[in-house]
């Protein structure tokens, strides 16, 4: 038995190295900035302007990850960053479009399928969404942070430190700090001590 995990921890580091490998050898030089031992683990779905994001130290985002960074929309220009802090988890099936700021702090636990996203089109009737333009208003994590499957962010949210926002919830403005918050859209439920 005492063989059999010593192996599996050997292969495990020695995948782990691999993954660390090909995200400095494929992203360093694409991305805003990488942190040290920040990991990327399979393909994106999507990644536009990899230049606008920034990842802190001991970073971990996982599978089919589709990160967008919006410069320009019809006759509208942009300045999108994303910046994730330092020990972030990140599920799969991540999606996260920006146009302005989106700040995820220390310490953030994202589970998979989780949305955020900090723009959002203007309805002009008749028009398809393409035709229209965006509005942006940026979007706050605050550290410590767990958001639990299929939850989407939307633009203007503040999430402070210490809230655990609930699976399947929409969020939109302020969640106060060391609160669990769930529904749709997500209210404070309790307070966390």
């Amino acid at each position: 038995m005492k063989i059999k995990a010593i192996i599996n921890r050997f292969l495990y580091g020695i995948y782990m190295v691999t993954r660390l490998i090909l995200t400095y050898l494929f992203y360093k030089y694409r991305f805003g900035n990488i942190g040290f031992k920040s990991i990327l683990f399979g393909n994106f779905s999507s990644l536009t302007r990899p230049d606008c994001i920034f990842l802190g130290k001991n970073v971990r985002i996982f599978k089919n990850a589709r990160m967008d960074c919006i410069t320009s929309w019809i006759d509208s220009e942009f300045k999108p960053s994303i910046v994730i802090g330092n020990n972030v988890n990140i599920g799969q099936n991540f999606f996260v479009s920006c146009a302005s700021k989106i700040s995820i702090g220390d310490g953030v636990l994202i589970s998979d399928n989780v949305a955020i996203i900090d723009n959002e089109h203007v309805y002009q009737k008749g028009k398809s969404s393409s035709e229209t333009p965006i509005i942006a208003s940026g979007i706050t994590i605050e550290k410590n942070v767990v958001i639990y499957r299929n939850v989407t962010i939307l633009k203007g949210a503040h999430i402070e430190e210490g809230v655990v926002i609930g699976a399947n919830s929409i969020v939109k403005g302020r969640i106060l700090k060391n609160s669990m918050a769930a529904g749709m859209c997500a209210k404070t439920i309790r307070t966390l001590s």
